[in-house]
């Protein structure tokens, strides 16, 4: 794209204000309901301590898929409203300040559900 002829004003960006009044209400109204305290904390973060932390979950999403049989994914769906209630439940006790840390939790679940193998690397 070519910059404006000397002397000429360029457009100006619509603010985000704008952008977000432009959406449809079903869109402004989730906007408007994002919880932004996971936000606020991850960028309190180094970048190093975010990638740090983006690499530990996904070593426990790829320890925890595959610790699952293939033939038990489907069985997921049965469980999932309750996986799902009790991560709302789960955030809910963040908004309260009941906050642990990785290692600790981790000690609980393994306490709790036994630990879960280590992947295999694959050759």
């Amino acid at each position: 794209m070519a910059a404006p002829p000397s002397g000429a004003s360029s457009p100006e960006a619509p603010t985000v204000e704008a952008l977000i009044e432009a959406l449809d209400p079903e869109v402004r109204a989730a906007i408007a309901d994002v919880d932004r305290t996971l936000i606020t904390l991850a960028l309190q973060q180094s970048p190093w301590e975010r990638l740090r932390s983006a690499s530990r979950m996904a070593q426990t999403l790829a320890r925890l898929r595959d610790a699952m049989p293939a033939e038990r994914v489907g069985e997921a769906r049965g469980w999932m409203p309750r996986f799902v209630a009790a991560v709302q439940d789960g955030l809910s006790d963040l908004d309260a300040g009941g906050v642990v840390r990785d290692e600790d939790l981790g000690r609980r679940l393994d306490a709790r559900f036994g630990a879960l193998s280590k992947p295999t690397k694959k050759r």
